[in-house]
């Protein structure tokens, strides 16, 4: 009996000293700060909704959840009522940073010149253009924005900005977390959540996935470890690259032999495309999704954004000078799955490589520029007038 006591005393004894050490971690980690801390800050881990902490991203999650007729609703810096006035045609932008405008003012995106161009052509048309593009979002969030929000706009037409900067990679992060959360284990997807809310989860989450790049963790892991772990950790091509580092991710999309997982990342794309065509045929609106190419395919080198990216990429034995690289690939896969579903798809790529780089993006970022932006409203609103969705007198003679 007292050997048991003491036992269970000395048992306490070393949880409340693990208790102690794991808060004065969890403590000096928030005091002191660490590599890769802004990511728990300011990333919002859900599958199917923008970042929550994200001051942008506020008017998705105040939008109604049962909205009703009469009832106003704001979508970015812009209220307006949920019902659309009789004879009024909706052009709904969505899309990410790209289609927000990260880098310019909100009337200079693309959403806006298009505004400005359909005033100029229609003014006595009522024509309401809706920019409802958020930073830090992706395809499968931008599905379900529209789903289950944005189409009780009743848009005429709807424009989905596909950046290629990041979109085709972390869709697939998206799409296999929602996967997991559906049908997974309650218990380890409320583990994983937990770095959301703890800077020592979270810290050890960034040093496990960083000797994950090194040495393949899940390669040799079973099942259990697979499921524990996020989905991040199952995302090497078969040559080390890694699809949720923004840099590694767009090389391998380049690749002249792309990695099997690329080939899912494109499937699904065409899933998500297909569904947004499908629900616009549902409530009677145009779908037109934009291709917005990124500076390597403009530049004809991988990231020059970045070039302490390039020499990372070189000191592992890729190349950055084009060998091995096809930088019309992913526009060229995107196009397919638009002949394939019958889709009116708009390529800038063409006008975009005239221009040059440095005209079209902001210098030193991987998003267009006022310039840029023009290019792609241009665009756009002659691809608008090809969808016989806009009033005639809006339609540009060609």
């Amino acid at each position: 009996m007292r050997v048991s006591r003491q036992v269970g005393f000395r048992l306490l004894a070393l949880l409340l000293a693990a208790g102690v050490v794991v808060s004065l971690l969890e403590v000096g980690l928030r005091v002191f700060g660490y590599e890769g801390e802004s990511d728990r800050q300011i990333i919002h881990f859900s599958p199917i909704s923008p970042p929550k902490e994200l001051a942008e991203a506020r008017w998705a999650h105040a939008w109604p959840m049962n909205p009703v007729e009469g009832q106003r609703v704001r979508v970015n810096q812009e209220e307006l009522p949920l019902n659309k006035p009789e004879g009024q045609t909706r052009v709904l932008f969505v899309g990410d940073s790209a289609t927000f405008g990260f880098g310019v003012r909100h009337q200079d995106a693309f959403p806006g010149r298009v505004a400005e161009l359909l005033g100029a052509q229609c003014a006595e048309e009522d024509v309401e253009v809706i920019n409802a593009g958020i930073q830090g979002i992706n395809t499968v969030v931008e599905y379900f924005l529209l789903e289950q929000k944005l189409i009780h706009l009743s848009p005429d037409i709807v424009v989905l900005g596909v950046f290629l900067q990041n979109d085709i990679n972390t869709d697939l992060f998206s799409h296999r977390r929602l996967v997991r959360y559906q049908h997974g284990s309650r218990f380890l997807n409320r583990v994983r959540d937990l770095r959301e809310h703890s800077a020592l989860i979270h810290f050890l989450y960034l040093r496990l996935l960083a000797a994950n790049d090194r040495v393949a963790l899940l390669d040799s892991a079973g099942a259990w470890t697979r499921q524990a772990l996020p989905v991040e950790f199952d995302a090497l091509t078969p040559d080390g690259l890694n699809l949720g580092n923004y840099v590694e991710g767009e090389y391998a999309l380049y690749q002249s032999s792309p990695a099997p997982v690329i080939d899912e990342a494109y499937a699904l794309l065409e899933s998500l495309l297909v569904r947004m065509r499908n629900l616009c045929r549902e409530t009677g609106c145009s779908f037109v999704p934009l291709i917005i190419p990124t500076p390597a395919q403009a530049g004809g080198r991988i990231s020059p954004t970045d070039p302490s990216a390039h020499e990372a990429l070189e000191a592992r034995g890729f190349s950055v000078l084009g060998e091995g690289l096809d930088y019309d690939r992913p526009t060229e896969a995107v196009l397919e799955i638009c002949a394939r579903q019958g889709l009116l798809c708009v390529d800038p790529l063409e006008r975009i490589r005239k221009l040059g780089h440095e005209a079209v993006f902001i210098q030193d970022d991987v998003h267009p520029s006022v310039k840029g932006h023009l290019l792609l409203a241009e665009q756009v609103y002659e691809a608008l007038g090809e969808s016989g969705a806009l009033p005639t007198d809006c339609v540009a003679e060609q």
